[in-house]
């Protein structure tokens, strides 16, 4: 199982490149009649933040959480989705 993680930072960037660039190193499989034209190839789990600042910690963002619970399951007592919301650092 291979872990594949991406994000881009505004809102006006796109994870096209990092999808090609994964397809190219055979993460990703092209796929016809999808919207988004990409799909995990087999054994790959793929976790994407669009528009993510790296102001959030990273197991603050949604996709990087989820890839924390994949990784170590029912460990995720440091996540922050664990956190009480008191817990949490603030970025404001």
């Amino acid at each position: 199982m291979q872990i594949v993680y991406s994000r881009v930072s505004t809102a006006t960037q796109s994870l096209l490149r990092q999808r090609h660039i994964l397809t190219e190193a055979g993460l990703l499989m092209r796929t016809e009649g999808v919207a988004e034209g990409f799909r995990p190839a087999d054994g790959v789990l793929l976790f994407e933040n669009p528009a993510t600042t790296s102001k959030i910690p990273a197991l603050d963002r949604p996709a990087f959480g989820k890839i924390a619970t994949k990784a170590h399951p029912g460990r995720c007592g440091g996540c922050s989705m664990k956190r009480r919301p008191e817990q949490r650092r603030s970025w404001r």
